[in-house]
Formats: structure tokens, C-alpha cells, sequence
């Protein structure tokens, strides 16, 4: 299971504002392998260690965006998060 933190869904950021940084939990009875950050449905991060971030660098298309994570487990199975809207102003 996996679930974004931060930001909240909602959340208004500052086209070019510089990083955003992305928060998730993942937790599964097996162990988390590594956790990928999907903006508008593409990866842009991936992160192996737990405390699961990524930095996206200076959105800068003004609109809603959305973010989900993707949490594999070490029998590489998969489990999807929610997906929450951003808007960029």
C-alpha cells in the first residue's frame, strides 16, 4: 500500500517556485522495494530508500496536475495510491 503526504490534494504551487518536494508512506507485510512518483501518469522519480521523496524541479505548466506513486514490494508486486490534483498557478 502506498500513499502520497505531501502536498495535499488541493494544493495551489507558484509556476517556476523551484522543488517541490513530493512525501509518501509505501508499507507491505513483505517489504518495500522501491516506490516511483508519477506526475500527469509519467514517472518522474523513483526512490529506493524508505522515507520516500522526490523532488520536482519548477512546475512550470499552469494548470491541474496529478500525482500518484507506484510502491513495489520485494516479490515485485505492485500497489497504486490515490491520485491527487495540484493546480500550478
Amino acid at each position: 500500500t502506498t500513499a502520497i503526504t505531501n502536498p495535499l490534494a488541493g494544493t495551489i504551487l507558484q509556476r517556476w517556485g523551484g522543488a517541490v518536494t513530493i512525501y509518501a508512506d509505501a508499507w507491505d507485510y513483505v517489504g518495500i522495494m522501491k516506490v516511483e512518483f508519477l506526475v500527469d501518469g509519467y514517472v518522474k522519480c523513483t526512490d529506493w530508500n524508505s522515507s520516500y521523496t522526490c523532488k520536482w524541479w519548477g512546475p512550470r505548466d499552469v494548470g491541474t496536475h496529478t500525482l500518484q506513486t507506484r510502491a513495489y514490494d520485494k516479490s515485485e508486486n505492485t500497489s497504486l495510491s490515490e491520485i491527487i490534483n495540484v493546480s500550478v498557478e
